[in-house]
Order: structure tokens, then C-alpha cells, then sequence
């Protein structure tokens, strides 16, 4: 399934792309919209872990809103690079502002969070590769999946 985000969110993301192209880099989309039914789902698998899942039940998880995106740097042939951790990797390891010992890894990591930064996101502390739209306020709060499949 394509990456799916609300137009200027996509926009944004695409400029952060142009700028990590200029490093010699693209963006990967790890994950970008999921429906509100794949959240729950996320969120029980979580052992409802609000520090890395978003809890359903008390506010959306911005995945839900087309409004949030998970990415990683790889190579302009779209060879992967080696990041802080891996996807969904839940340990300490794995927050915004750790410190990786390896610097060519915090040098693609402060690549990737100047990008993200410069095109409208902001992080999510306890995971690198999440980021928010600045203006996620301005968007309603969910997006259901058939409000998804009957644009195509």
C-alpha cells in the first residue's frame, strides 16, 4: 500500500526529502496514515504503552489524521544506512536526543531531524524516526479507511 499523508503534510515531507537529496540521502517512509482500527491494534499489542503507542482511547494517534510519519535515511540507490536503532525499536536507544556513539550515525541522524525540522515537523522525544506536522492542529482528528477508499 503507497504511503498515504494529507497533501500539505505530503508536500512537507517532500521538501525534507529535497534537503537530505542534497547529502547525498533519500527519505524512506516507514509508515505514514493508518486507520483508526490499525491503531487499536498497535495500541493492544503495545501492552498499552502510551510512550511509544498512541492510546485510541484518549486522544488519535496522528498516523490516524495523515498527519504523522515514520522515516529513515537511506542512500540515493535506496541502499539503507545504518540509523541510532531499527524501526519500533523501544528502548532508550531509540529517543530523539540520544546520543549514538557512532558519529557518522549521529551525523544522518542530525541530517534526517534537521530535514524533518526545516520542512514543517517536529519529533516525537521517544522515537527518531517519528515525526509530527507542525500544523496537525489545523486537520481533523481522524481519517476512517472508507473516507480513504472511496477517493480512489
Amino acid at each position: 500500500m503507497p504511503a498515504l499523508l494529507r497533501p500539505e503534510t505530503a508536500v512537507r515531507l517532500r521538501k525534507a526529502n529535497d534537503y537530505v537529496k542534497f547529502h547525498g540521502y533519500r527519505i524512506l517512509v516507514w509508515d505514514a496514515y493508518r486507520p483508526p482500527s490499525a491503531q487499536l491494534v498497535l495500541w493492544d499489542t503495545s501492552g498499552h504503552d502510551d510512550r511509544f503507542v498512541a492510546n485510541p482511547f484518549s486522544k488519535p494517534s496522528q498516523h490516524s489524521c495523515g498527519t504523522a510519519v515514520d522515516v529513515t535515511l537511506v542512500t540515493r540507490s535506496g541502499n539503507p544506512v545504518k540509523m541510532p536503532t531499527g524501526f519500533d525499536s523501544f528502548t532508550p536507544e531509540a529517543a530523539a536526543a540520544y546520543q549514538h556513539p557512532d558519529p557518522e550515525v549521529m551525523k544522518r541522524k542530525h541530517i534526517l531531524q534537521k530535514a524533518m525540522t526545516k520542512a514543517g515537523f517536529f519529533p516525537l522525544p521517544n522515537e527518531w524516526w517519528h515525526f509530527i506536522d507542525r500544523r496537525f492542529k489545523d486537520y481533523p482528528a481522524t481519517i476512517p479507511l472508507s473516507e480513504i477508499e472511496s477517493a480512489f
